[in-house]
């Protein structure tokens, strides 16, 4: 039986308190907590539940949106009021707009999954990066770095072994500065092994909160 509380399963209303919990401002925490018990909500609900005034209610709401992790629907309203038009009592139509909030919970799981593809992506583009550069210029105007792959190509001094950088600082100048090597080539192996472990154990609840939430999407 799939449990779910305001069209939200709870596995996933639980997944989005714990990231909020972890990674979020109390505000944050208080806005989400509203938008999951009312399941479809204003902006002024939200204000009067939290006692807080509406435009900082926008700053949060926002704040979550960009996140992905809740969505907006726009609803227009007409209202009736008496009035006066060229001295002449009668009704007069006024329209506005109110935001509504809510969680898209197939949508919210899927950027989720996104998310984490990235970081994983992007911790293994930098390990790679960190082992691939052996050697970089010292020279704080300069700074290039050397892959494996471009040493065939760097100027070496036969008589004093000494390996020069070949950057251009302008359109006359070459940098010409002694290469260092870089240490990470050889020492980041096991640092990047343990930044890895620790990174995947702390989101490791989240990644196993968001395997059991698929089931019941």
């Amino acid at each position: 039986m799939i449990h779910v509380s305001q069209g939200i399963p709870v596995s996933v209303s639980n997944l989005l308190k714990m990231i909020t919990r972890a990674f979020y401002s109390d505000l944050h925490i208080e806005v989400v907590d509203v938008i999951l018990r009312m399941g479809y909500t204003s902006e002024y609900t939200i204000s009067k539940e939290l006692e807080m005034k509406v435009e900082k209610v926008r700053l949060v709401t926002n704040s979550l949106y960009n996140e992905n992790f809740i969505k907006f629907e726009d609803r227009i309203f007409k209202k009736q009021t008496q009035g006066y038009q060229k001295e002449k009592r009668g009704l007069t139509r006024k329209i506005y707009k109110i935001r509504f909030w809510f969680i898209d919970s197939n949508f919210f799981i899927w950027s989720l999954k996104e998310r984490i593809k990235r970081i994983f992506s992007h911790q293994k583009q930098l390990t790679f990066q960190k082992k691939e550069i052996v050697f970089r210029c010292p020279r704080k105007i300069c700074g290039k770095l050397f892959s494996m792959n471009e040493i065939a190509g760097i100027p070496f001094d036969h008589r004093t072994g000494i390996l020069t950088c070949d950057n251009f600082l302008n359109q006359k100048v070459i940098c010409g500065t002694e290469l260092i090597e870089n240490k990470d080539f050889h020492t980041s192996g096991g640092d990047d092994a343990n930044l890895k472990k620790k990174k995947i154990e702390e989101i490791k609840p989240i990644i196993e909160a968001l395997l059991f939430s698929t089931r019941f999407l």
